[in-house]
């Protein structure tokens, strides 16, 4: 059984209505079974039962989210004065400005370090990867290293998709160049449907071998 919410007149999260919010339809039967509670049965025309003259209905999801938030926030206020509670969220505030700028800055600056390594020869990228993991390095030293390669440009090929697609592109070559003394009009249909299957087996070898990386 979900818990229920009361949300009194002129004071309550923004949004929400004056009344009784159930977490779930449990928790409604439960509020207006309670003998202590001072209750209605719904009267004619209204949306749900009163109680002590306010509405009780089920929480919708999004209500139940907001009461959430603003039941915990009033538990981490407790026993604090308005003014305090101003300087709190003011504190908050500056607080999440200075992360969301030091985040982006630090996007900005792994974005660079990936183009610089871009524009390493292989030699110097290595050198940056080993300088990242000194000898007897522990785990998270040579993962930073295998990134550096990573982030470079650096994959681990399929070679036997790789050799298969050089080995297809090769016998489209060897055909084109065995036919060209042999073109006719009309063309051989044979030959192109053959070079077009040919052709088609490289491609799907090629993007394997790019998705594998």
């Amino acid at each position: 059984m979900g818990q229920v919410w009361h949300v009194p007149e002129g004071c309550g999260p923004d949004g929400i209505a004056p009344g009784f919010y159930a977490e779930d339809e449990e928790a409604l039967t439960a509020l207006l079974a309670d003998p202590t509670t001072e209750h209605a049965s719904v009267p004619v025309g209204a949306p749900s039962p009163l109680v002590h003259g306010q509405r009780a209905r089920v929480a919708t999801p999004e209500q139940a989210e907001v009461l959430r938030a603003y039941e915990s926030k009033a538990r981490l206020y407790l026993g604090m004065t308005a003014d305090q509670i101003a300087r709190h969220e003011d504190w908050v505030r500056r607080y999440k400005a200075e992360r969301a700028v030091e985040d982006a800055n630090a996007i900005a600056v792994d974005a660079k370090r990936k183009v610089d390594l871009g524009a390493m020869d292989d030699i110097q990228v290595v050198n940056e990867a080993l300088s990242q993991a000194a000898p007897g390095a522990w785990d998270y030293e040579a993962a930073t290293a295998l990134q550096v390669l990573r982030d470079a440009g650096f994959v681990r090929a399929d070679l036997r998709r790789l050799r298969s697609a050089h080995v297809t592109l090769e016998e489209v070559l060897r055909r084109i160049v065995g036919q060209i003394p042999k073109l006719a009009d009309p063309p051989d249909q044979t030959f192109i449907a053959v070079s077009d299957r040919l052709i088609m087996d490289a491609a799907v070898n090629l993007s394997m071998v790019e998705e594998a990386a």
